[in-house]
C-alpha cells in the first residue's frame, strides 16, 4: 500500500499467483476503486523499457503507473519499487561459549528477519527438548546458560530462529560437560 504524490492511494494484492492493483482517491472519498491486473500483458516505460510480469516475477521489481499533474493535463510516470515480501528468519549461528560439569552457556549470531529463538536440547538416544522458549529478538540476549545438565554427559543443541512466516534451524552443536564441544551440519 502507497499514497503517490496525489493523494491517492495504491493498494496491491496478489490472487491465484496474479498480481492485482486499486487505486481510489481522496476527492473521491475513498470510494471510487479502479482495479486492474498488472500481469495482464506489458506495457512500456517512457524510457522503452517493459514493464510487465516478467519483471515482477524474475527481478522482483513493481512498476507502478502514477499521475503526474502538468499545466496541460495530466501526464504518467512509471515508479519502480522492489518488492521484498516476509521470509524465513536466516539460520542463526550456535556455538558453546563454556562448559563445565553443571553448565553449558551457548551463544549466537542474530539471524536476520527473527522475531525471536527456541533453544532445544537432545540428551543421547533422546529427542529435542525446549530448554528456552520465545527469547526475544528486542531483549538483546544472545546467549543462554543451560544449568539443567549433568556432569559428564553427552548433549546436542539446536537454536530456532522463529518469525511470523516461519522458523529456521541452526546447525547442531554437541558437547559433553566437563568435556569439549563441536558442531555438526545437520
Amino acid at each position: 500500500m502507497l499514497f503517490d504524490d496525489n493523494d491517492a492511494l495504491h493498494v496491491y494484492t496478489v490472487v491465484d499467483g496474479q498480481l492485482y492493483a486499486g487505486v481510489a482517491t481522496a476527492s473521491s472519498g475513498w470510494t471510487d476503486w479502479t482495479l486492474y491486473c498488472l500481469h495482464e500483458g506489458p506495457f512500456c516505460g517512457v524510457d522503452g523499457r517493459k514493464h510487465d510480469r516478467y519483471r515482477w516475477e524474475h527481478e522482483g521489481v513493481l512498476s507502478i503507473p502514477l499521475e503526474r499533474p502538468r499545466e496541460n493535463g495530466t501526464a504518467f510516470a512509471l515508479q519502480e519499487y522492489s518488492i521484498v515480501g516476509p521470509n524465513d528468519p536466516s539460520a542463526p549461528s550456535l556455538s558453546v561459549s563454556d562448559e563445565s560439569s553443571s553448565s553449558v552457556e551457548l551463544s549466537w549470531t542474530e539471524a536476520r528477519g527473527a522475531e525471536s529463538y527456541t533453544l532445544h536440547r537432545r540428551p543421547p538416544d533422546g529427542d529435542f527438548e525446549v530448554v528456552a522458549d520465545e527469547i526475544a529478538e528486542n531483549s538483546f540476549y544472545t546467549q543462554y546458560t543451560d544449568a539443567g545438565v549433568s556432569s559428564g554427559s553427552d548433549y546436542e543443541y539446536r537454536l530456532t530462529a522463529v518469525n511470523s512466516v516461519g522458523k529456521t534451524d541452526s546447525t547442531i552443536v554437541r558437547v559433553t560437560t566437563g568435556g569439549s564441544s563441536n558442531a555438526a551440519m545437520d
